[in-house]
C-alpha cells in the first residue's frame, strides 16, 4: 500500500537470509542490506577492552546485559546518523527486530508527518531503570552548559526532569518505534551531544549501559526546543504494534 525502501543493517547476515527478506518484502520499493559489524569491533576513544570488561563485571551491572548490547545502544544513539548510506533519505521510520506490525498500517505515515509538520514521531513515553542512567543527566548538563542558552536548558529540565524538578528518571521517548527526520538527528546539536557524551567520563554507554532511548531523548528535546519544530504522537496501538518481549510471533514455513 505505501510502498517505501526499506534499509536493513545487520551484523555479517548470510545472503540467503537476505534474500528471505527481500521475498517477505516485496511489496517495498526496495530493499537493501548493509553490514554494520566493524562497529561491534570498536571502541570509543579512552576505552580499552580491558577497562569495559571490568566495568562489565561490576555486580551491580551485571544483570543490565553485555558488550554487545551497549555497543547496539551506542550505534543507535549516534553513530548510524552519520552513515552515508542514509544521506537519500529524509525521513526514517525505525523498527528492530524484534518490533512487530500486526496490522496493516492505516495510513502514509510520512505524509501524515509532512501534513503536521512534525519532524518526529513517537508512540509513548516511559522511563528507564535508575541503575542504566546513573550520571546521565549530570554528563548531559555539563554538556548542554556550553551548548545551550540558559533558557534552554532550563526548558530541557523542565521536561527530563520530575515533577518537582529535583529528580531525573530516565524518562525516554520508545524507540523500537519512532520515526524522524535525518534533519533532527544529524543536526550539529544532537551530534554535538552525541559525541560528548561518547567520547568522555562517564563514558556512561558502556559503563553503566546507558540506552539510546533516554540519551537520543534529551537530544531530540534540546533540538526540538532550540528550533521550535512540532512532534506527532502515534497511538501506541498503532498498525497493531507489539513488541519481542512481550510478544511471539508464529511464522509458518514457506
Amino acid at each position: 500500500r505505501y510502498p517505501y525502501p526499506v534499509h536493513v543493517f545487520h551484523e555479517e547476515m548470510p545472503l540467503g537470509t537476505q534474500e528471505e527478506i527481500r521475498d517477505v518484502l516485496r511489496s517495498a520499493r526496495n530493499v537493501t542490506f548493509e553490514d554494520v559489524s566493524q562497529f561491534w569491533r570498536t571502541l570509543p576513544h579512552g576505552v580499552s577492552e580491558k577497562q569495559l570488561k571490568e566495568w562489565l563485571s561490576v555486580p551491580g551491572q551485571v544483570p543490565f546485559y553485555g558488550r554487545g548490547y551497549r555497543i547496539m545502544c551506542r550505534f543507535w544513539a549516534g553513530l548510524v546518523w552519520q552513515l552515508p548510506s542514509l544521506d537519500s533519505y529524509e525521513y526514517y521510520w525505525r523498527l528492530d527486530t524484534d518490533s512487530f506490525l500486526t496490522q496493516a498500517v492505516p495510513c502514509d505515515v510520512f505524509r501524515l508527518m509532512q501534513v503536521n509538520q512534525c519532524v518526529y514521531g513517537y508512540r509513548s513515553l516511559t522511563l528507564d531503570h535508575p541503575n542504566v542512567v546513573k550520571d546521565l543527566w549530570p554528563t548531559f548538563k555539563k554538556w548542554a552548559n556550553t551548548a545551550l542558552s540558559a533558557g534552554e536548558l532550563e526548558n530541557v529540565t523542565r521536561f527530563a526532569l520530575s515533577s518537582n524538578e529535583s529528580e531525573y528518571e530516565g524518562i525516554m521517548y520508545y524507540n523500537n518505534f519512532e520515526l524522524g527526520t535525518m534533519a533532527l538527528k544529524r543536526h550539529p546539536l544532537y551530534t554535538s551531544m552525541f559525541h560528548f557524551l561518547d567520547e568522555n567520563e562517564p563514558f556512561g554507554i558502556l559503563r553503566y549501559r546507558w540506552g539510546d532511548a533516554p540519551i537520543h531523548t534529551l537530544g531530540v528535546e534540546a533540538v526540538m526546543l532550540q528550533e521550535g519544530w512540532r512532534k506527532c504522537h502515534f497511538q501506541e496501538d498503532f498498525a497493531g504494534y507489539k513488541h519481542g518481549r512481550n510478544f511471539q510471533v508464529f511464522i509458518p514455513e514457506r
